[in-house]
């Protein structure tokens, strides 16, 4: 008789129990909420300072099969009605001086544009959000067109800003671009504590670069394989996930900055992979996302949880001391 099942079994006992990561929807940190945006009812204290999204862009991609997926509205016309109405029920509990960032993408249909992006704007407008700007953000790594479209390669995404009132917050600062004391040593120990802190997470590094590069203007340059959320085995890849960089330029300059006694709420209605999420999180926020899809909401899971183990505030506090703040006139 063959010896391979006793071998297994002293194998596995001598190995012990496998250790499965359970993570949970919600933290004091942090929220995920299954469902379809235009489903969901938000409690009414919840006070949201920033709101930032990428919705799913209009007839360009399939994410599932649920008939609530956003983007396969009949026309651009009713995708912008059904997107601000669902965009509505946040910022119903934004908060005075808070903004709204919305990433979107045009939508081309036989070498005609659609202007599914002026759609949305004059939708916004007409139910009453405070419309601020249109910022560019520049894609150099965009995917290339056919030859059969006769126009200009892309280059390029929008994300429209909008704000619950006139005096939205806005603190316009800039990194110092010479500034190379950015690290923590390795093997630094706090009185009392038998942990050691030995690394700044390149998260912060990456921001610090990215924020020193970008001046604040209405054209921002991130690109998308700049800090994208990595899978891990068994998770379902999300094909639009995008770089965890560009919210931490608007949520720098657009939300106020977290204290000890006070954390601010972000909320992504898409949530996706949680690109947003990580962001807000590893800046000391709080963080609220809507999510349709459960493979999404199991990935969510683990890099909200993970994100929170990451966060670095002292790198923050090094952060914050390299940033040169410009008097607004």
């Amino acid at each position: 008789m063959s010896n391979s099942w006793f071998d297994t079994f002293n194998f596995k006992r001598n190995e012990g129990f496998s250790q499965i990561e359970v993570y949970p929807l919600e933290t004091e940190n942090y929220k995920i909420i299954k469902g379809s945006l235009d489903k969901v009812k938000l409690p009414s204290n919840m006070k949201i300072s920033i709101i930032f999204t990428s919705s799913p862009y209009y007839r360009l991609r399939k994410y599932g099969d649920d008939p609530d997926e956003f983007g396969w509205e009949a026309t651009p016309q009713k995708f912008a009605e059904r997107l601000i109405d669902s965009l509505m029920i946040p910022y119903a509990n934004l908060e005075e001086t808070g903004n709204l960032f919305l990433n979107l993408g045009e939508t081309y249909d036989n070498g005609k544009c659609l202007a599914v992006i002026e759609h949305v704007v004059l939708e916004a407008v007409k139910r009453g959000m405070h419309y601020v700007d249109r910022i560019i953000w520049v894609k150099e790594s965009n995917k290339p067109i056919s030859n059969q479209n006769h126009r200009f390669l892309p280059g390029y995404e929008v994300v429209l800003h909008f704000a619950k009132s006139k005096n939205y917050y806005f603190n316009r600062f800039k990194i110092k671009k010479y500034v190379t004391d950015f690290k923590i040593s390795r093997g630094c120990k706090d009185h009392g504590w038998e942990g050691v802190n030995y690394y700044v997470p390149n998260f912060y590094k990456q921001l610090r670069t990215i924020m020193s590069e970008n001046e604040l203007r209405d054209i921002v340059s991130v690109q998308t394989n700049t800090a994208r959320i990595k899978h891990v085995d068994g998770e379902q890849y999300h094909p639009a996930t995008f770089s965890q960089m560009l919210p931490a330029i608007f949520l720098s300059t657009y939300c106020p900055k977290p204290t000890d006694d006070y954390k601010p709420l972000v909320f992504d209605p898409f949530l996706g992979g949680a690109s947003c999420g990580r962001t807000a999180l590893m800046m000391g926020y709080r963080f609220c996302g809507v999510e349709l899809y459960e493979q999404n909401v199991e990935t969510s899971k683990r890099v909200l949880a993970e994100s929170l183990k990451e966060f670095e505030p002292r790198a923050l506090v090094q952060l914050e001391s390299q940033k040169e703040y410009v008097q607004v006139a």
